[in-house]
């Protein structure tokens, strides 16, 4: 038994701060994280169902698929149970032995999944690079084995840690700073010396990510950072982004110019390209012409303003350009978010149902889905812009952005905030996620439809007609998302600022490079208009 007779703490009760700063926010984040976890549930427990159900899944891969399924199960109930009744519940309490039961558990799953994705990428290395001898070197003995390590290293590394984090006495008002029982949060509020617990803690995390690059840690409260924004005191004057460094305007100013050129150029000749050549008058192509148009609308949108900021003593915007700025910036990022999606389920029906794909993606169709895009581009941001119009702004307002970013924006307001960042929230949350739903589905399906592929020609064409589009997915989602999971510290509105510059000016530039340097047919194209166009001598 972990808790001793010694340890004068065992009945103490703990306070779980959670999401308590934003008491406005409990029921909208309620709801939100209980539908998240029932996806959770559901996802990961018909995973499970399907593949103990399915012959043809009863193959290494699945395996560990299930078994990496069912620890997101566990890890995923370990927490957010506790965490919905907290947003709920006026008292946020948790005994002694639920908060240490909970670190194990969670601790425990965390390691685990750890080392079960590093063990799932060394079955893709046998498939991969000893095809023949796959079935042989990965028999049900090994990935039994290879399965029980994980679960045995997740015991082995959290038993220790719990010893130590049992044994400090708690003996202050125990008010934990974060929505369930993690480690330095619970060492934090302890009267004992942590050193011993700290410094294992820390060998045990080096180890693991050591052991496995496949180790990942998401600071879930930091995704709350944008709404936190109205309830902090921000000094504000006009646009400002690296007015602090002005050594680095002309070099910036250079930088930016080349990157906005090479986006126009990029996605202007991606769209002539398109329109003259017959060749991609197809629906993938046609999906690929409007990404390319909204990205040379979104870079044009911010790029001249911020290059005109670099040089220009007077960074000042008129109220009615900052607002404008903000909404035709946030449509462009909202329909290319929405695209994105449309241009998965159009790989989906091509790579899945190849006979029907003529008849699935009628011009009608596709036509639809791009004026869908466009269309709930425009109204989202349109709610929004309303009730940002309403708020009142006095003085000389500084925005500590480098363009009309909707967070920084309402920052500076006067007025009450709280309703336009409840809308922020609920949006972003509702793009977010069900963009990712529809592209994550098709190319879960996509990814099955593949493997069933016989021929290693198949397999590969299939791969790489797909290749490009998820390497844009993963650079425009991936961006976005890291602006909500920037660390804690006094320097994080830098680091969101440089993250921004990715997402709104590098970006543009990037997709039309990818498509077309991953793309033989786009290249000849290229070529073949750069021959017809400039005279040889």
């Amino acid at each position: 038994m972990l808790l001793t007779e010694g340890n004068l703490s065992a009945g103490a009760t703990f306070t779980l701060l959670g999401f308590s700063d934003f008491p406005d926010l409990q029921v909208p984040l309620f709801l939100v994280f209980l539908i998240v976890y029932m996806v959770t549930v559901l996802g990961n427990l018909g995973m499970i169902m399907i593949i103990r159900t399915s012959p043809q899944l009863h193959t290494p891969m699945y395996f560990f698929l299930s078994h990496l399924s069912f620890v997101d199960f566990c890890y995923s109930t370990t927490i957010t149970p506790k965490l919905l009744e907290n947003l709920v519940v006026e008292e946020r309490t948790i005994s002694f032995p639920g908060c240490i039961m909970q670190f194990f558990l969670a601790c425990l799953f965390a390691v685990a999944e750890t080392f079960m994705l590093a063990v799932m990428a060394y079955d893709r290395f046998v498939a991969v690079c000893s095809p023949l001898l796959y079935t042989v070197v990965m028999s049900p003995k090994l990935c039994t084995s290879l399965v029980a390590g994980p679960y045995t290293l997740g015991i082995v590394f959290s038993l220790p840690l719990t010893y130590f984090l049992q044994a400090l006495s708690f003996c202050g008002s125990n008010i934990i700073n974060n929505f369930f029982c993690e480690h330095s949060a619970i060492v934090s509020v302890s009267c004992s010396d942590p050193y011993i617990s700290q410094v294992l803690c820390f060998a045990i995390a080096i180890l693991n990510e050591g052991l496995s690059p496949w180790g990942y840690k998401l600071d879930v409260r930091a995704l709350m950072r944008p709404l936190h924004s109205a309830y902090e005191n921000r000094r504000v004057v006009a646009c400002s982004s690296v007015a602090d460094y002005p050594e680095l305007q002309i070099p910036l100013f250079l930088v930016f110019l080349i990157m906005y050129i090479v986006t126009v150029v990029g996605n202007l000749g991606m769209i002539i390209i398109i329109k003259i050549n017959p060749k991609f008058h197809t629906p993938m192509y046609f999906f690929l012409s409007h990404l390319s148009f909204v990205d040379f609308c979104y870079s044009s949108i911010i790029t001249p303003k911020l290059l005109e900021n670099l040089v220009m003593a007077d960074k000042s915007m008129s109220y009615a350009s900052c607002m404008l700025q903000y909404f035709l910036s946030c449509t462009a990022v909202v329909t290319e978010s929405f695209l994105l999606a449309v241009m998965a389920y159009d790989r989906f029906v091509a790579i899945c149902n190849p006979l029907l794909y003529s008849v699935a993606m009628s011009l009608r169709l596709c036509a639809l889905l791009v004026a869908g895009s466009y269309l709930w581009g425009m109204f989202g941001p349109l709610v929004l812009l309303c009730y940002a119009l309403q708020l009142n702004f006095f003085g000389y307002n500084v925005i500590n952005h480098f363009f009309c970013e909707y967070t920084a924006l309402i920052a500076v307001s006067s007025s009450d905030t709280h309703i336009p960042h409840l809308l922020l929230f609920g949006f972003a949350t509702f793009n977010e996620v069900s963009t990712l739903l529809i592209i994550l589905t098709s190319y879960a399906f996509i990814f099955v439809t593949v493997l069933n592929i016989r021929s290693a020609s198949g397999r590969r064409k299939a791969f790489s007609t797909c290749a490009s589009h998820l390497t844009a997915i993963t650079i425009f989602h991936g961006t976005i998302l890291s602006l909500y999971c920037v660390p804690n510290s006094k320097n994080s509105r830098q680091t969101v600022k440089v993250a921004s510059v990715f997402y709104t000016v590098v970006n543009p530039m990037l997709n039309p490079l990818i498509y077309s340097l991953r793309n033989k047919d786009v290249k000849d194209a290229f070529w073949k208009f750069i021959n017809t166009k400039v005279p040889s001598h």
